[in-house]
C-alpha cells in the first residue's frame, strides 16, 4: 500500500471478512503465520518498522473482531503484509481481507491509496474483491464509522426516543378523551370505539416488538464490536507481552490473560449470535456449529459430514439453538481437554422432526460409573437433553476412544 506521501503512523487495524457461505470457512480465517512492515521507500530498503506474527493460531478465526496492531509512531509511506502458510480445504486455500487500515493520530491515512496485491483470486468479483476494497471504507457487510459519526448516531438515537415518548404521552391523552366519549356518545358509538381500542392495542404492541427488537440487535453490535475490539487487542498485546518477557512468571500470567480474553470473546461472539434477529434457522444453527468444530478442534485431524447436505431450512427457538448449539460446543470442548484424541468424526443428522449429533474420538476414553469426574460436564448435556425432551447417549470405555449421541426433537415444547 502506498499512503502517498510519508505519515508517523500509530496504529494499524486488519478488519477480517464475514462471508455467508459456510463451505469457505478458511478464507476468513487469519494465516498462520504473517508480517507487517513500514518503509520509507517501495522497495522496502529502509524498513522503519515491522511486526511479525510468529506461527500461532491466535487470530485464526477472528470473527468481526479488528486485529489492532500498535506502530508506535514510527515513520513510513510504504505499507506491506506478508503471509505464510494459508488456511482452507481442498483447493480452497487463500486468505481473504475486508479492510486495512492505517491510522496516524485519529486519522485513517489509508482511506483511498493505491493497492497491490502479488495475487489475486481468478474468480472473484473485481467489484467486491479487488485490492481497492481494501481501503473502501467497507467491511464485507457494513460501512465503517469513526467515533466522532458514531457519537452523533447515538445523539440521534436519543432524540428520536424523546420524540418517541413524547408521541406515546400525547397518544395516551388521545385515548383518555376517547373513552370520555365513549360514555356520552351511547352503546353503538361505544362498540365501535371498543373496535378501535382493540386495533389501537395490537398495533402498539406490533410497535413495541419491533421496537424491542431493534434495540436487542443494536445492543449485540454495541457488544461485538465494542467489547469485541477491545478483547481482540488483549490478546494480541498478551501474545506480545509474553513473547517478550524473560520471567517465567510474566510469561504465565500474560497466557493466563490471553487465555480468559479468548475464552470471554469466543463466549460473546456465541451470545450475540444467539440474541440477533433474522437468519436463526436450521442452517444457521447448522452453520455455526460446523465453525466451532474447526475452531475447537483444528489441531486434530476431523471428519464433518451432514446429512442429509441439502436439508430444508426452517425457523427455530431461542431455546432450542442454545441448548443444542451449547451442548455441542461442550461435547467438543470435553474431547480437546480431556480426551487426547488424534482424530474426531463428527455426525449431523437432520430428521424431519429432530436434530442429532454424534461425536466419536480415538481417545483415552473413561469408566462409565457414577465415579466419573465432574470436570467431564456429562451432567450438562443429560440436563439440556432433557429440557428439549431429547436424550444424550455415551459409550465409553478406557483405552478405547469415546462416542456422545445427542438427540432433541424440533417440535417438542421445550421446558
Amino acid at each position: 500500500m502506498d499512503l502517498g506521501r510519508e505519515y508517523p503512523v500509530d496504529q494499524i487495524r486488519l478488519l477480517p471478512v464475514e462471508p455467508d457461505n459456510f463451505e469457505i470457512l478458511g478464507l476468513k480465517s487469519f494465516p498462520r503465520a504473517w508480517t507487517l512492515e513500514l518503509a520509507k521507500d517501495p522497495a522496502f530498503t529502509e524498513i522503519s518498522w515491522r511486526f511479525q506474527m510468529p506461527k500461532t493460531n491466535l487470530v485464526g478465526y477472528p470473527g468481526r473482531c479488528a486485529v489492532v496492531i500498535p506502530s508506535f509512531g514510527h515513520r513510513g509511506r510504504y505499507l506491506r503484509l506478508t503471509t505464510q502458510e494459508l488456511w482452507g480445504r481442498a483447493d480452497r486455500i487463500g486468505f481473504a481481507l475486508a479492510e486495512l487500515q492505517a491510522y496516524s493520530g485519529d486519522e485513517n491515512v489509508a482511506g483511498g491509496k493505491v493497492v497491490t496485491a502479488s495475487d489475486v483470486a481468478a474468480d472473484a468479483d473485481p467489484a467486491e474483491w479487488s485490492p481497492a476494497c481494501l481501503v473502501d471504507g467497507f467491511t464485507s457487510r457494513h460501512r465503517l464509522v469513526e467515533l466522532p459519526e458514531y457519537l452523533d448516531l447515538i445523539d440521534k438515537r436519543g432524540r428520536l426516543e424523546a420524540e418517541s415518548q413524547f408521541l406515546t404521552q400525547h397518544k395516551a391523552g388521545i385515548l383518555d378523551q376517547a373513552s370520555r366519549v365513549l360514555i356520552v356518545g351511547g352503546v353503538t358509538f361505544g362498540t365501535v370505539l371498543v373496535f378501535g381500542w382493540a386495533w389501537l392495542l395490537v398495533r402498539q404492541r406490533t410497535v413495541r416488538q419491533r421496537a424491542v427488537t431493534e434495540l436487542r440487535d443494536q445492543i449485540a453490535r454495541d457488544l461485538h464490536d465494542d467489547i469485541g475490539s477491545n478483547l481482540g487487542g488483549i490478546v494480541l498485546l498478551s501474545e506480545i507481552g509474553s513473547r517478550h518477557s524473560s520471567d517465567p512468571r510474566t510469561r504465565a500470567d500474560f497466557s493466563a490473560i490471553k487465555e480468559a480474553a479468548d475464552e470471554t470473546s469466543a463466549s460473546m461472539r456465541d451470545i450475540v449470535w444467539l440474541i440477533q434477529r433474522g437468519n436463526t434457522g436450521l442452517r444457521d444453527l447448522v452453520t455455526k456449529m460446523r465453525q466451532s468444530t474447526q475452531a475447537i478442534l483444528g489441531d486434530k485431524e476431523i471428519s464433518l459430514v451432514v446429512e442429509p447436505p441439502g436439508f430444508r431450512d426452517r425457523q427455530l427457538s431461542l431455546l432450542f439453538r442454545r441448548h443444542v448449539f451449547f451442548a455441542f460446543k461442550e461435547t467438543l470442548n470435553n474431547v480437546r481437554r480431556h480426551a487426547a484424541a488424534t482424530s474426531v468424526e463428527v455426525r449431523i443428522t437432520i430428521g424431519p422432526r429432530h436434530l442429532d449429533f454424534s461425536v466419536r474420538d480415538n481417545g483415552a476414553g473413561f469408566d462409565l460409573q457414577p465415579a466419573v469426574e465432574p470436570g467431564h460436564g456429562l451432567g450438562n448435556l443429560m440436563r439440556r437433553a432433557s429440557r428439549l425432551h431429547g436424550n444424550c447417549q455415551l459409550e465409553s470405555r478406557p483405552g478405547q476412544g469415546t462416542l456422545v449421541l445427542f438427540k432433541a426433537p424440533m417440535k417438542s415444547r421445550s421446558r
